[in-house]
C-alpha cells in the first residue's frame, strides 16, 4: 500500500515545522511530499506532487488559502483540504467549506493525539474514495467504448487524474485489479472490431504506467471509429459497429444494441433514424442482405444455409425479404450473377 501524499501550506515557519514534526507521518500511512509558504507556491507544488491531502492556512501573503483552494478545485475535485485557522477566523473558514474544503481546524487545538485521530479518519475516507475512483474509471472507460458523449481528451484527462489521486489505497481497488477488469473489457472491444490480433494485454506491475496503457487503448479505439464512420456521432457509429459484428445472430435485437451503447431503446431508435435516414431494423436487414448476396455469388451454400448464416430465422422468411427488397428471388439472383 502506497503512502498517502500530504502538502502543508503556511507562511508561519514555526507552524509549518511544528506540523511536520508533530508525529511520525509514515507510521500512519502518510508522507509529507511538499510544503509551501503561500497559495501561489502551493498551487505550483500541488500540480507537481499531486497530494491527496492539503493542510493550509487561510491568511498568507501573495495568495491566500481561499484563492489557492478555489484555483485547485478547478482542476481537482477530489483532493481533501483541511483549513488551519486561528480563533476568530470563522468567516474565512465558512467560505472555505463553501469552496469545497473538508473541514477547518483551530491551530491551538492541534496536538499529536488530535492529529493522529484525524489522519485515521482521513485514511478511512480515502480508502472509500479509492473504491469510488475504481468505479468511476471503469464507468468512464465503459461509457467511452460503448458510445458515450465524453470526448477522448476529457476521458483520458479524467482517468489520469483519478489514477494519480486515488488508486492503490487498498488492494481490492488498486491498479492491479483495475487493469485486470479493464483488460477484459478492452479485449472484447478489439474482438468486436475484428482487431484482436493487435491486442496486447496490460502488464500488471509492468514498465508501462496504467494510465498510459488505458489512454493508448482508448486512442486506438477512437481512431477506428473515425476511419469507419467519421461523419457520425460516436454513439451511432458504435451502434453500427456492434450491429456489424453481430448481424448474424438470429436473436439480435434493438434492445441489445441499446444496452451496448448505454442508452434507452426508444432514444437510440430516434437518434439512429435522424443520423442515418433509416431505422435500425432496416439497417440490420440491409446488412444481412448484402452478406447474403456475397454468399449467393460464391455459390457454395444452399439457400437455407445462407439464411441461417446471415441471421434470418428461416429460409422462407429470408426468401420473402430478399425477393421484396432486391426484386428477385435468391435462387434467381444466384443464376443471374453466375
Amino acid at each position: 500500500m502506497e503512502r498517502i501524499k500530504v502538502m502543508i501550506v503556511d507562511d508561519d515557519q514555526i507552524v509549518l515545522n511544528g506540523l511536520i514534526t508533530m508525529l511520525a507521518w509514515g507510521n500512519y500511512g502518510f508522507e509529507v511530499v511538499a510544503t509551501a509558504i503561500n497559495g501561489k507556491q502551493g498551487i505550483n507544488r500541488f500540480m507537481v506532487h499531486c497530494p491527496e491531502v492539503v493542510f493550509t492556512d487561510i491568511r498568507m501573503p501573495v495568495m491566500d488559502g481561499l484563492d489557492m483552494l478555489r484555483e485547485i478545485r478547478k482542476v481537482d475535485e477530489f483532493a481533501r483540504f483541511y483549513i488551519l485557522s486561528a480563533f476568530g477566523e470563522f468567516d474565512y473558514a465558512k467560505q472555505a467549506i463553501e469552496l469545497g474544503a473538508n473541514a477547518y481546524i483551530l491551530k491551538e487545538d492541534l496536538s499529536p493525539a488530535s492529529l493522529s485521530s484525524l489522519l485515521d479518519q482521513i485514511k478511512s475516507d480515502l480508502e472509500t474514495r479509492s473504491n469510488i475512483a475504481f468505479n468511476m474509471i471503469n464507468d468512464t472507460v465503459m461509457s467511452f467504448i460503448q458510445g458515450g458523449d465524453t470526448p477522448l481528451a476529457s476521458a483520458v484527462a479524467r482517468i489520469g487524474r483519478l489514477l494519480s489521486q486515488h488508486m492503490d489505497l487498498q488492494e481490492e481497488y488498486g491498479t492491479d485489479a483495475l487493469l485486470r477488469k479493464l483488460g477484459d473489457v478492452i479485449e472484447k472491444e478489439y474482438l468486436q472490431q475484428g482487431k484482436i490480433a493487435l491486442y496486447s494485454p496490460p502488464e500488471v506491475r509492468g514498465p508501462v504506467p496504467p494510465g498510459v496503457w488505458i489512454s493508448d487503448q482508448l486512442r486506438r479505439i477512437d481512431s477506428w471509429r473515425g476511419d469507419a464512420f467519421s461523419n457520425l456521432p460516436r454513439l451511432i457509429s458504435n451502434a453500427m459497429f456492434y450491429i456489424k459484428e453481430n448481424y448474424s445472430k438470429k436473436d439480435l435485437s434493438i434492445g441489445d444494441v441499446a444496452e451496448h451503447v448505454w442508452i434507452s431503446e426508444g432514444r437510440l431508435s430516434v437518434l439512429f433514424k435522424q443520423e442515418t435516414g433509416k431505422t435500425m431494423k432496416e439497417y440490420i436487414t440491409e446488412l444481412r442482405l448484402e452478406h447474403a448476396k456475397k454468399l449467393l455469388r460464391q455459390g457454395q451454400l444452399r439457400i437455407y444455409e445462407i439464411a441461417d448464416k446471415v441471421g434470418f430465422a428461416s429460409a422462407e422468411y429470408f426468401t420473402r425479404v430478399f425477393t421484396r427488397t432486391v426484386g428477385v428471388a435468391p435462387q434467381n439472383y444466384r443464376k443471374d450473377e453466375t
